[in-house]
């Protein structure tokens, strides 16, 4: 059985999953929070209230 497919060779690039995983995390994050923001500064800009059950 030739298992070439899946073994780590001399000089390979090998990036661990958790190093992964927090990557895509700390990205994730940071296009939520630019999200939100944005959100809440079209909201201030145009009077309108940050949540929905406060119209008088």
């Amino acid at each position: 059985m030739d298992d070439s497919l899946h073994a780590a060779r001399k000089g390979d690039l090998i990036l661990h999953p958790p190093l992964m995983a927090d990557l895509v995390s700390a990205v994730s994050e940071a296009v939520i929070y630019a999200a939100v923001t944005e959100w809440a500064s079209y909201l201030d800009a145009n009077g309108a209230s940050h949540y929905p059950l406060d119209q008088d």
